[in-house]
């Protein structure tokens, strides 16, 4: 006799579907229990119908939380990567066409965090938008709440608003790479994740693991 059997109890016309409660039986009651339950067919006690109902509930609340660290940290992961991917080209644009091109953050609202490419001539003016990228409203510039005083990986403090180029801006020279070095930082208040810069403008994405460490 199988032990998943399609038994359902009738009360007040509502039908209840018990191979669930046929294994949470044989939990509670032991092995033995089963072809005694399967015999009777009574169907469950009010004990086993609270306990299926809190198992499920347990799965169901530990599900949407997992699920939700989980949506958050590729919201952070995405950003990091998209920021390392568009350094990348504005680097490649400005060997290319031999000008300046920048990359503007801003970080003004939850609705307005992310950067622009932009072209720049000899003068300093802008010419034109080379790209965007928005970051989703859950992640934001910055470090997460525990790093407190803790420094960035090329041992620099964190700044506040997590990007340290002047004017929010870093520009990508024809020739000489990047104008400055530094860190860019993504955080949920949770996770953080950090998009350093080197001379020649290439970026590196790490992480904040623990005690200081970045990997």
């Amino acid at each position: 006799m199988e032990l998943l059997t399609s038994i359902y109890i009738k009360r007040n016309f509502f039908y209840l579907p018990l191979e669930i409660s046929t294994f949470i039986h044989i939990i509670i009651y032991g092995e033995g229990s089963k072809m005694k339950l399967l015999q009777n067919k009574k169907g469950m006690s009010l004990f086993e119908i609270i306990t299926v109902v809190t198992i499920i509930g347990i799965i169901l609340a530990s599900s949407f939380f997992i699920l939700g660290r989980v949506a958050t940290h590729l919201k952070i992961t995405a950003a990091a990567a998209q920021l390392k991917q568009d350094c990348s080209m504005a680097r490649q644009t400005a060997l290319e066409k031999n000008k300046i091109i920048s990359i503007q953050f801003h970080s003004t609202s939850p609705r307005n965090r992310g950067w622009f490419i932009l072209g720049v001539d000899s003068l300093g003016f802008l010419t034109d938008t080379v790209g965007s990228y928005q970051i989703e409203p859950a992640v934001w510039f910055g470090g997460q709440d525990d790093i407190g005083a803790v420094n960035g990986p090329d041992g620099n403090p964190i700044p506040d608003d997590g990007i340290p180029f002047p004017a929010n801006t870093m520009a990508f020279l024809p020739r000489q790479g990047l104008n400055s070095t530094g860190v860019i930082y993504f955080t949920d208040g949770k996770e953080t994740q950090a998009v350093m810069m080197n001379q020649i403008g290439n970026a590196t994405v790490m992480s904040y693991v623990e005690n200081g460490n970045w990997q």
